[in-house]
């Protein structure tokens, strides 16, 4: 079975951080062709095409909800209280998060929670993939502000927002100057900012052997600092896989890629490593998924490999692209990128709407938005133990035919 090649920009996602690097090479190679879970250019497809801005099946718009606690006109600012910015829990069916609140259609993706629950950081991002920002919001006297470009991003192209596991750390991924008045990189790097009190440190580079003169991108950590990470070994290549960075002495080893059935000869990226590492959550377009990106999960063995990636299936995955997976520091809700929405989202606060679209451009249907769901799938993907080895050995030993004495005479 031939595989699929290896697209832009349907690797993207959390990976979407290296398009804008790479964009002026894969226009010069022209479209790609249709194959297993891609599309050419346009990017349109018949369902969509069919409920584009305009035609006779033009959905309606989705509208942010105004609750009360949201204040009682669009020109106010509104008021947001509780978990999750005082959103209903999501079922087994996903769900946009924040609709009109926090997610308008600027390819928000990239999640990151706080432990305490306190803090949200996310990436918004322009229609064609050329800029990005990291979006923050944070719990102020019970009630959470209006999103703002955090105070390390903005300059340049930054993405992919992790917290460690005890939040005193942010990672994230940025093609900012590797120096103090220096050029723009030409790839990206992980980078990291520090808890100082209310506010966080400048940005540091996390360095050698992690970054290299190719794409690092997507940090996930686990609580003993073990680092995954996605890299793209050649520009232009866009060859997509997943490393592992190991703490020894305090300082990161080589970064050794993770091997099957993980890494595959399509795309794999945008890992999400549980706290403890007993599972791992990416995005990949291998053959046998359900749209062009899908979600897969993979869980630790008792030999301490990994099992066979599992596709976390519909409603999770859709005919579309879907991406960057995370959850929540609660282990309750999966939250991930998804370009399945063609309706636009009315803001339930204009001016934050204005405030991002002065710096993006206007948001575009179809493009990506956030959405979560249940995290129940995570657990009841996990194979099945098999613990009658002992049992099996027992009824082989009773079954094997006694060998006759051996007389000493």
């Amino acid at each position: 079975m031939s595989t699929p090649r290896r697209s832009w920009p349907w690797a993207l996602g959390r990976a979407g951080l290296a398009v804008a690097a790479l964009v002026s090479a894969m226009n010069a190679a022209g479209p790609p062709p249709t194959k297993h879970g891609l599309l050419p250019e346009p990017i349109v497809t018949e369902r969509q095409a069919a409920t584009t801005t305009g035609s006779p099946a033009t959905l309606p718009a989705i509208d942010g909800t105004i609750r009360p606690e949201f204040g009682s006109s669009q020109n106010e600012m509104p008021t947001v209280r509780g978990p999750y910015l005082g959103q209903a829990p999501p079922g087994s069916t996903p769900e946009i998060f924040a609709p009109g609140v926090l997610s308008l259609g600027f390819h928000e993706h990239g999640l990151a929670i706080s432990p305490d629950g306190t803090e949200i950081f996310f990436v918004a991002a322009s229609s064609d993939f050329s800029r990005f920002l990291i979006m923050t919001t944070r719990l102020v006297g019970g009630t959470w502000t209006l999103p703002e470009v955090a105070p390390f991003s903005g300059g340049r192209n930054d993405g992919a927002p992790s917290f460690s596991p005890d939040g005193s750390r942010l990672y994230f991924s940025s093609r900012r100057a590797r120096s103090a008045g220096g050029a723009a990189s030409d790839d990206f790097d992980i980078w990291y900012v520090v808890r100082n009190g209310d506010s966080w440190t400048d940005p540091v580079n996390l360095g050698s052997p992690v970054n290299t003169e190719k794409h690092e991108a997507n940090p996930s950590v686990m609580s003993d600092g073990t680092l995954y990470f996605q890299r793209i070994d050649a520009l232009g290549a866009l060859a997509w896989d997943l490393y592992v960075g190991t703490r020894r002495n305090g300082a990161y080893a080589v970064p050794e890629k993770l091997a099957g059935p993980i890494n595959t000869d399509a795309n794999e990226a945008g890992p999400f490593i549980a706290p403890d590492g007993s599972y791992l959550l990416f995005q990949s377009n291998r053959p046998g998924g359900h749209g062009v990106m899908d979600l897969y999960v993979t869980h630790r063995t008792g030999s301490g490999g990994w099992s066979e990636p599992v596709n976390l299936g519909e409603p999770i995955n859709s005919p579309f692209s879907d991406w960057a997976p995370v959850v929540s520091p609660d282990g309750r809700y999966l939250f991930f990128g998804s370009f399945r929405n063609i309706r636009p989202i009315v803001p339930t606060y204009p001016a934050y709407a204005d405030y991002v679209t002065s710096r993006l451009g206007e948001p575009t249907t179809g493009k990506g938005t956030l959405y979560w769901v249940d995290a129940t799938v995570i657990g009841a993907s996990r194979p099945k133990e098999k613990t009658d080895y002992p049992a099996r050995r027992e009824r082989v030993t009773r079954a094997r035919p006694r060998r006759p004495a051996v007389s000493s005479t």
